[in-house]
């Protein structure tokens, strides 16, 4: 009979414990897959910007006991500069928007 409350327990810790679970996680680098394009590329250079603040930025969520922690850098700058080089042609990451030249990211 102890032994049977003892397991009861237990089952009762384990079950409590795994109620509240938290994942941790980040984006792969190759998430995304790419689209076809539109056709040809427009004849401009753009600047995707990857400033400081995306690279320690966590996408949370929780609810109902649980909460996700997700890093999505590289992986979101990745995705949108692929998607954009589908469209442009040139895309360049850079970290801040001082690095670029306004007349070099006009029409070619």
């Amino acid at each position: 009979m102890l032994r049977v409350i003892a397991l009861s327990i237990l089952l009762c810790i384990t079950s409590l414990g795994n109620l509240a679970c938290t994942y941790t996680g980040a984006l792969r680098g190759d998430f995304q897959q790419q689209s076809s394009g539109f056709g040809g590329k427009l004849p401009i250079k753009v600047a995707v910007v990857a400033d400081p603040t995306i690279k320690t930025y966590e996408f949370c969520a929780s609810g109902h006991g649980f909460s996700q922690h997700i890093a999505v850098y590289p992986g979101l700058i990745n995705a949108a500069s692929a998607e954009l080089a589908a469209v442009f042609d040139q895309v360049r990451v850079v970290d801040q928007p001082k690095q670029v030249q306004r007349k070099s990211f006009l029409y070619s």
